[in-house]
């Protein structure tokens, strides 16, 4: 792909990701959530709590486990929503 850039970090608090109290995420999940990661990769288990918040592709690497993840998009809930697929042009 042209223009294609990236950057490969590990993230700071060495979590995969926890929720805490307040519903924000650590590790690798909060990483995504809060935008920081566009998407991760790590031999990561998919819970339901995770599937809450993050896209997960089948397994990668199926003895190890290993899925790339990405943040969920916004869902609009507008009544108007319908009118998004026309297109007036």
């Amino acid at each position: 792909m042209i223009g294609f850039t990236y950057t490969l970090f590990e993230v700071g608090d060495k979590h995969y990701g926890t929720v805490d109290e307040n519903g924000l995420w650590n590790g690798l999940i909060g990483a995504v959530t809060s935008g920081f990661a566009d998407i991760a990769l790590a031999p990561l288990s998919v819970t339901a709590e995770r599937e809450d918040v993050v896209d997960f592709t089948l397994p990668y690497y199926d003895l190890v486990g290993i899925s790339v993840l990405m943040r969920k998009p916004a869902v609009d809930n507008s009544l108007f929503k319908f009118m998004k697929v026309s297109n007036l042009s």
